[in-house]
């Protein structure tokens, strides 16, 4: 049986393979013309579905874009399909301007998701970066719409993404918006958990955001990151670092009144200097009380030039609260008199805004603040009027605070009201004045607080205990000596002797008096 030998011959295996190479390089080079041809009847399609899109033809554009989409494969054109995608998702979020707006950003959001497949930051980090920046926008604007927190991680993902792709110093103004929406978006995760950290990487965001953005090239940004920033410090400072927070929130809000002036912006200016004034206002708990207590009213004072009560009610409303607050504290510390009467001017104001009909609740606070004030007033002058006053004031609050709906409120009231009918019935109408001074402490001590207010309540038993004690001299004496018997050692339970023994031996020597004039009685 003969043998066959294969014997290699080159000049064939060269013919073969020069032939096989040919026809690769062949197909290859027909598939690519296949793909310029392909992406260059896209390229014509896409053009006219951009510019219906740039003269507002939203839905034309949307129509033109979805048709040609089936068509477009992600893997041999992916910047087609990337780009049409993209411009979806901008026909989407355009269109959830007007109604069913959920399910719009929904769309955008899918759309702007299917463009992220073929736009990756190694090969195209300018489209990743503008993708990720519209989707982190639809992803807020969901969130503003829906809520949920999972729209919000959403967006904080996609701005994340977004800010690798930009270069501070090629493009500042964008990194700086970006950053500033990281900020935001950290901001509102705050309100959902870990207070303090999204609190803290929301001035981080902020901060990195002023660094795209300067007073002289970008002024309007400038002042609203700095504002916002201050506000987020303000913020932060309850949980942390109170006074390096607290400082740091003024001296951005200053730094936002170099573009923010009431020439220029007075609504801006208005916001910044009334955040300012609130600033002010904590800082002068930790430091220079006086000082930043005037600083406060100057910043709220300039506020309200803006805030009037025909522009601005609402905000006139709180920012003469707030006001009438500051000079309230500040008359603690100098010119009592006179300071006590603007803050009674202020809260009067405030008084214009909140009536009882439209905001029960807001009057009642402004009842309260006014009513607070005239009873300090009182010592300075006119001090049965101001005592008149102040217990009309308290009363109108009482028509807001009952004790079914506000138990608190209505007890720190009655409590006030008392006070304010005791310190009267030195002055005039004695009996009638202690009575109501009794009645009003024992409507508070109906009240079941006792443990949440034991500081008050050994207070109040012990005023209670002073009135029954005066009425006793007016009226049924061993029965008014037993209650302020009884009142007395209430007060004497709240205390402990080693702890505070000026007040126990105070209320001892009355129970021991009254036990004397009791068996005198007898």
């Amino acid at each position: 049986m003969p043998k066959w030998i294969m014997l290699f011959d080159p000049v064939r295996a060269s013919i073969i393979g020069g032939a096989l190479l040919v026809v690769i390089l062949v197909f290859i080079m027909l598939r690519t013309l296949k793909k310029k041809r392909t992406a260059s009847a896209y390229t014509a399609k896409v053009t006219a579905a951009d510019t219906l899109l740039e003269d507002g033809g939203v839905e034309s554009a949307l129509n033109a874009y979805v048709d040609i989409v089936v068509n477009v494969s992600p893997k041999e054109t992916p910047a087609v399909y990337g780009h049409i995608k993209n411009n979806i998702g901008i026909c989407y979020r355009k269109l959830a301007l007007g109604e069913e707006k959920e399910k719009y950003l929904k769309k955008a959001k899918s759309a702007y998701n299917d463009a992220l497949t073929v736009f990756k930051f190694r090969d195209k980090p300018y489209d990743f970066g503008m993708v990720n920046m519209n989707l982190g926008n639809t992803c807020w604007a969901l969130f503003e719409l829906t809520g949920t927190e999972n729209d919000l991680l959403d967006a904080i993902s996609a701005f994340e993404a977004a800010v690798t792709a930009y270069n501070l110093n090629d493009d500042a103004l964008k990194y700086g918006s970006i950053q500033n929406s990281l900020a935001l978006a950290y901001h509102a995760l705050s309100e959902f958990k870990d207070r303090d950290e999204n609190l803290s990487r929301a001035v981080n965001a902020f901060t990195l955001a002023l660094k795209g953005r300067t007073d002289h090239e970008h002024p309007r940004e400038y002042g609203i990151t700095h504002n916002s920033l201050g506000h987020t410090l303000w913020e932060l400072s309850r949980y942390r670092d109170r006074q390096e927070n607290l400082s740091k929130a003024a001296e951005c809000f200053e730094e936002a009144l170099k573009v923010r002036t009431v020439v220029t912006d007075p609504e801006d200016y208005a916001e910044t200097q009334a955040n300012l004034g609130n600033v002010y206002c904590d800082l002068s708990e930790v430091s220079n009380r006086a000082g930043f207590l005037n600083k406060t009213i100057n910043a709220y004072e300039e506020a309200i030039r803006v805030r009037t009560y025909v522009d601005f009610p609402a905000e006139y409303g709180m920012l003469q609260n707030n006001l009438g607050s500051a000079y309230g504290a500040l008359a603690e510390l100098q010119d009592k008199s006179g300071n006590l009467q603007k803050a009674i001017l202020a809260f009067k104001e405030t008084l214009r805004v909140y009536t009882f009909e439209k905001s029960p609740m807001d009057y009642a606070m402004a009842q309260i603040n006014v009513a607070n004030a005239y009873f300090l007033y009182a010592d300075s002058t006119e001090k049965e009027i101001n005592l008149k006053l102040a217990i009309f004031a308290f009363k109108e609050a009482l028509k807001v605070y009952i004790p079914e709906k506000t138990p608190d409120e209505y007890f720190k009231t009655q409590l006030a009201l008392g006070n304010a009918y005791s310190g009267l019935s030195e002055l005039t109408d004695k009996e009638q004045n202690i009575m109501k001074a009794i009645r009003s402490y024992e409507r508070a001590l109906k009240m079941p607080l006792v443990e949440k207010y034991p500081v008050k309540y050994a207070a109040m038993l012990f005023n209670l205990g002073n009135m029954c004690f005066n009425l006793s001299f007016i009226d049924n004496k061993e029965e008014n000596l037993i209650k302020a018997q009884q009142a007395y050692e209430g007060a004497q339970s709240f205390l402990v002797e080693e702890e505070n023994p000026v007040r126990y031996a105070e209320i001892k020597s009355k129970i021991d008096a009254i036990s004397q004039m009791l068996q005198q009685n007898k």
